[in-house]
């Protein structure tokens, strides 16, 4: 029998001879556990797995993992599911459709980052590196290469350039262009390759270079030594053909390397959420601190990024969110926060505190007053209530569990497609708010054109994000769901891009 610890062609930890006091403790638990020792430790098991993926990818194209799909001419991708769930081959033909209000709730939290980070004087980016399959689908196969809609980074990078969000980048327009003078990606690993990281490397820092004007530009191709060379990538090992996907490599290594690794950091020590370390890392010949979150497509990124800084915190984990403890006792001078384009969804976790706060902030900034609608100025008609005025204080007093206030005004084309709401109110009990809306696309009041929250008994004030297809035109508020008396003092519109 084979005594080995861990299978490489099946990527997992074989079972383990089961200990000797089991036998007497529990005889059943320990025939399961013998059984399965003896299924992973049995002679030629190994080579046997090993000859049924090389009949299977060589005679018929097939990948013995769900993890990894064969393409044309030796192309493999990463199809894994994300940890959100997703299936590449559905988001790569379009198949998750989002509503606008899940695409503004990202862009909402991603700009409250980089509003939580400019009030610190810190540049904050994102960088999204983009899945093979979005650079490389004419090697699918031509099952999958059909498409049915947007990916969600389509529907996120358009969103986004309409709302004209900073601090945010996507590479794919750029390494579809490389495609023609050279490959950007492995054909046999999930990640990008020389060409693709140095674009990607040039590109953070071009970004860098506009708020740090003191950063060195980045470095050209005379400042590394490059070597050619045979491998296989990581697709290839899980697939376990390894020799079959042999394929041409470059390697580089800086010149001058300064960086050091000095120490690690216990990321607990900042939020007890990650049980992880970081590298810290040092370079005697440049000035100012960096702070680079990424996954995996970060690696190689790294080796040239560092070089332009004094002091780097080097963090596979986390977000700049989930780091602000350590970013305020770090003080970088820019957060780069770099994720591959599968785990979209994950990146813009709900922030609800932070989102509110930037509500709140851009809301009432100077900047945005010539674009607020006070709609308590306005003609009210209260259906299942009476209304009365006490200067700019509405009473409410809701005869039923479903009081409503509609409103004369016709909110004005330059609003936009997406707005933010302030209202003020008092309540006597807990209950909920929703507000409807119509559009000029769908001009009639209905429950799938609503948003809802709770609230508590006393005075609160929220801020509402709504997003819509086409321009609004009325609003109508539910002030709550239960009979009694409301007060509202504030009730006002803006537009919705934020700045």
């Amino acid at each position: 029998m084979e005594d080995k610890v861990h299978s490489d062609s099946e990527k997992r930890v074989l079972a383990e001879m089961p200990g000797s006091a089991l036998f007497f403790d529990d005889f059943a638990s320990f025939r399961r556990a013998f059984e399965s020792y003896f299924g992973d430790h049995l002679g030629l098991r190994s080579s046997a797995i090993n000859a049924y993926s090389t009949i299977k990818v060589r005679a018929f194209n097939v990948s013995p993992s769900d993890r990894a799909l064969l393409g044309k001419d030796r192309w493999i991708y990463y199809w894994a599911q994300s940890r959100l769930k997703l299936f590449p081959e559905d988001d790569f033909q379009g198949y998750y459709k989002y509503p606008l209000s899940t695409m503004d709730k990202w862009y909402v939290n991603h700009m409250a980052v980089f509003d939580m980070l400019r009030q610190q004087n810190i540049p904050y980016l994102m960088v999204i590196g983009p899945d093979k399959q979005s650079i490389y689908p004419e090697y699918l196969p031509y099952r999958i290469r059909r498409k049915a809609g947007l990916t969600t980074l389509d529907q996120f990078s358009r969103y986004a350039e309409k709302m004209q969000a900073k601090g945010f980048i996507e590479l794919r327009s750029d390494l579809r262009a490389m495609k023609d003078d050279g490959l950007v990606y492995w054909k046999s690993d999930s990640h990008w390759n020389e060409r693709g990281f140095l674009h990607a490397y040039e590109r953070i820092i071009d970004w860098l270079r506009d708020y740090l004007p003191d950063l060195a530009p980045a470095m050209t191709a005379d400042d590394f030594n490059f070597t050619e060379g045979q491998s296989q990538g990581d697709l290839a090992k899980i697939i376990g053909d390894k020799s079959y996907f042999l394929e041409p490599t470059l390697s580089l290594k800086i010149k001058n390397k300064c960086v050091r690794l000095s120490h690690k950091i216990e990321l607990a020590e900042y939020n007890e959420s990650l049980p992880y370390r970081a590298k810290y890392l040092q370079c005697d010949k440049e000035k100012g601190r960096l702070l680079f979150i990424h996954d995996s497509f970060g690696n190689a990124v790294s080796k040239p990024l560092f070089e332009h800084f004094a002091e780097t915190i080097d963090s596979s984990r986390g977000d700049a969110y989930l780091l602000k403890k350590l970013i305020t006792e770090f003080k970088p001078d820019a957060v780069v926060y770099l994720r591959v384009e599968r785990e979209l969804p994950s990146l813009f976790d709900s922030k609800p505190e932070l989102a509110r706060a930037y509500l709140a902030q851009q809301f009432e900034s100077d900047q945005n007053k010539d674009s607020t609608l006070n709609l308590l100025r306005t003609a009210i008609n209260c259906e299942n209530c009476t209304a009365t005025r006490h200067g700019d204080i509405i009473d409410i007093d809701a005869l039923n569990n479903d009081p409503f206030l509609t409103f004369s005004t016709v909110i004005p084309p330059a609003l936009g497609t997406t707005i933010t709401l302030k209202i003020t109110m008092v309540t006597e009990q807990r209950s909920s708010l929703k507000v409807y809306y119509t559009t000029e696309e769908a001009p009639e009041f209905s429950e799938n054109k609503a948003v809802k929250l709770r609230t508590d008994a006393g005075e609160q004030t929220h801020y509402l994000r709504i997003a819509a297809g086409s321009p609004f035109k009325q609003l109508r508020v539910d002030p709550g769901t239960t009979p009694g008396k409301y007060s509202i003092s504030q009730l006002a519109l803006q537009s919705g891009v934020l700045r």
